[in-house]
C-alpha cells in the first residue's frame, strides 16, 4: 500500500467520526495540506517527500482557508517561520497532480467565513504547528497491547527504538526548521516511566535504548551500529514498515562488518515487515524493479511478515530460544510499527478543527461535543 493509500485510510477514519459536512471539508482540507506540503518539502529535497511538515502543512492549509482562489491558480504563497528566509511563491500545478484526483478541489473549495479578523499567515502556521505537535494524546496511538510486546521483546533480547519521522520536518531550502516532534511523540508515551515500572518486577529485562534524530539514516549510523557492537549482537531484528528502510539496514549492517573485517563472523539479520496497518497484500512497496507476486517478494527480499506487533514479539521471542542466535537485538521503527500515523493523522485534524472553531473563523462550525 503507497503513503497516499494510508492517507486515504485516515480521511475515511476521520470522516466516519464527524457529523457535519462542514467539518468533513475541513479535515479533508486538513491531510491535502499535509499530502501537497510533503510534496512542496520533497521537491526541495527528495529526503523530505514522506516526512510530515507541519509548517508546511499549516501553510497550505492557511493557503486554502483564506485564499482558496490563489491555490486554484496553482500558487502557494510560502510563509517561512525562520528569519532567514524569505516569503516567494511555489508553483504546485504540477504537484497537485501527484496527490489524489480529488485534492485540487478539496483545497481550491471556499469556507464560509465569518466576520472574524483574518488571523497573520505566520502566526496561524506557528500555531497549527503547536496544535498537530503538542496537543496530541500519543498514548491513544499506540497500536493495542504496543507497551506489553515491547516489553516482551526486552525479555528476549535488547531493544533500540530507531527513529526519524517528523523530526526531519525541516527544509533549509525553504526556510522552514526541523521539528522535534518525533522525540516529543516517543517521550509522551512515558517509555522511561515504564522502563523503571518493568524493571522493577523483577523480571530480567535486556537493555532499552532510544536513537531518535532528524537524520534517521545518521543516527543509524552514529548510535545504532556501535551499539550492536557494545551489546555483542550475534542476531540482529530489523522491524520496519518500509522495506526500503529493511533493505537500506540490513546493507549498512553488512557494509560495516565488510569494514571492520568481520565477514566471517557476519550476524544473522532477520528482517520483519510490519504490516499492521493494513491487511492488503500489494507488491506497491517492493522497490520498483521488482516483478512478481506478494508472496515471491517475500522470498526475494527475505521478509517475514507480521500483522500486529505482539506477533512481532512472538517472532522475537521464538527466535532468542534458539540456541544458535546467541544475543539477540531488536532495532525497532516508530511510526506504524509501534504507534498508528492513522491515528495520529485523525487526531491532529479534530484538534486543529476545534482550534479553527474556537477562534471563529469559520461561518457555523462548533467544536467537538457541543
Amino acid at each position: 500500500m503507497s503513503e497516499y493509500h494510508r492517507e486515504a485510510e485516515m480521511m475515511r477514519s476521520f470522516e466516519e467520526g464527524k457529523s457535519t459536512e462542514l467539518k468533513k471539508l475541513l479535515g479533508n482540507k486538513i491531510f491535502a495540506a499535509q499530502r501537497l506540503g510533503n510534496q512542496i518539502a520533497g521537491q526541495a529535497n527528495p529526503e523530505s517527500l514522506f516526512a510530515f511538515n507541519p509548517e508546511l502543512a499549516g501553510n497550505v492549509f492557511y493557503e486554502s482557508l483564506f485564499d482558496p482562489d490563489k491555490l486554484a491558480q496553482g500558487i502557494v504563497e510560502i510563509t517561512p517561520l525562520s528569519k532567514q528566509a524569505q516569503p516567494h511563491s511555489v508553483d504546485v500545478k504540477d504537484l497537485l497532480a501527484k496527490l489524489y484526483s480529488q485534492d485540487a478541489e478539496i483545497l481550491t473549495t471556499a469556507i464560509p467565513l465569518t466576520e472574524a479578523a483574518q488571523p497573520d499567515e505566520a502566526t496561524f502556521i506557528a500555531k497549527f504547528n503547536h496544535v498537530v505537535t503538542n496537543e496530541i494524546d500519543e498514548e491513544k496511538n499506540l497500536f493495542p497491547e504496543a507497551l506489553e510486546a515491547l516489553k516482551k521483546m526486552r525479555e528476549s533480547g535488547s531493544l533500540i527504538i530507531w527513529s526519524g519521522g517528523d523530526t526531519f520536518a525541516g527544509v533549509p531550502e525553504l526556510g522552514t526548521g526541523a521539528h522535534a516532534a518525533q522525540v516529543k511523540k516517543v517521550a509522551d508515551l512515558g517509555l522511561a516511566r515504564w522502563r523503571r515500572a518493568t524493571e522493577e518486577e523483577g523480571v530480567e529485562l535486556h537493555p532499552f535504548q532510544l536513537a531518535i534524530a532528524e537524520n534517521k539514516q545518521g543516527i543509524f549510523t552514529e548510535k545504532v551500529l556501535p551499539s550492536l557492537a557494545e551489546l555483542k549482537a550475534n542476531t540482529v531484528v530489523l522491524v520496519d514498515d518500509s522495506i526500503n528502510s529493511l533493505l537500506w539496514t540490513e546493507a549498512a549492517i553488512k557494509d560495516s562488518e565488510a569494514e571492520a573485517g568481520q565477514t566471517d563472523e557476519a550476524r544473522q539479520i532477520v528482517k520483519i515487515w510490519a504490516h499492521e496497518w493494513s491487511a492488503e497484500q500489494s507488491t506497491q512497496q517492493f522497490p520498483q524493479d521488482f516483478e512478481g507476486t506478494f508472496e515471491e517478494g517475500l522470498q526475494q527480499y527475505g521478509l517475514t511478515l507480521s500483522s500486529s506487533i505482539s506477533q512481532t514479539a512472538e517472532l522475537v521471542s521464538q527466535l532468542a530460544e534458539k540456541p544458535e542466535s546467541g544475543n539477540v537485538v531488536t532495532v525497532s521503527d516508530y511510526d506504524n510499527t509501534i504507534a498508528s500515523d492513522a491515528l495520529r493523522r485523525t487526531q491532529q485534524a479534530e484538534k486543529v478543527v476545534d482550534w479553527i472553531a474556537e477562534n471563529g473563523w469559520v461561518d457555523q462550525l462548533e467544536k467537538s461535543g457541543e
